[in-house]
């Protein structure tokens, strides 16, 4: 009949490495109870990328960079942490969050109230405003250990004595901190609780409470721990639920 013959094109799929990406399987354990849902944080569905905070821009670059492969592929979490990193880390606003609180009395420290950068290479984005009262504020207990020195990050160096005691060493501003001298996230007293949901299962935490004042679905960066997304506020916004994207 004249037809000239078809051209035949495979390509492989794209996968994530330990995560099932073939629909019917994860339809299968969405059904058996695996998963909450089809944006269950461990796996790797775009709505689960999305719930996370991942922009939609690194995922079309990792595609295109990975390109249409005869056989399949296997892309590695980090490749894509590192091109979505590229993208939140210049637009998300800087807090502190405290895992495993516990409240220690920094000696000399009293009521202050001191002003922190939302991030500290655009300071045009504007500042936060974070009041310490009676010296009380909360830091994680792996960070601090007794007879050693710690820098409360933009607050004051300290020495920890011991049973939730320090005393304060210098208040000099964060740039004529002695090398070498360990920094620590802490929050104050009057803290939010947040819940933070990641892969590997279910944190509670506190958080500064100018964490409140962003919208619902906007990228932040837990200091020193990493880039989450805001899910929800409770009604009066003295919670949240945030879920954690990666480091």
């Amino acid at each position: 009949m004249g037809w000239k013959r078809p051209v035949t094109v495979q390509h492989g799929r794209l996968m994530l490495e330990g995560i099932p990406l073939s629909k019917s399987q994860v339809k299968k354990a969405l059904t058996g109870g695996a998963y909450n849902g089809w944006d269950d944080p461990r796996l790797g569905t775009l709505m689960a990328l999305r719930r996370r905070g991942f922009s939609p821009r690194a995922v079309i670059d990792l595609i295109l960079e990975v390109g249409p492969k005869p056989t399949d592929a296997t892309i590695s979490w980090d490749n894509l942490y590192a091109i979505n990193r590229k993208y939140l880390e210049p637009i998300s606003h800087r807090y502190f969050v405290v895992k495993n609180p516990m409240e220690i009395t920094v000696e000399g420290l009293d009521d202050r109230v001191i002003e922190v950068p939302l991030h500290p290479d655009h300071p045009e984005m504007g500042y936060r405003k974070i009041a310490v009262k009676e010296g009380r504020v909360l830091v994680q207990p792996e960070d601090i250990e007794e007879g050693k020195t710690v820098r409360l990050m933009d607050l004051a160096t300290i020495k920890y004595l011991g049973s939730g005691r320090a005393k304060i060493k210098d208040i000099s501003p964060e740039r004529s901190v002695e090398e070498g001298i360990k920094r620590i996230q802490w929050v104050p007293k009057e803290s939010m609780r947040v819940t933070v949901i990641s892969p590997d299962g279910t944190l509670e935490a506190l958080a500064e409470s100018n964490l409140s004042s962003e919208p619902v679905n906007a990228t932040i960066q837990m200091v020193r721990w990493g880039f989450a997304r805001i899910d929800s506020f409770s009604d009066d916004r003295r919670s949240a639920v945030l879920y954690f994207a990666h480091k």
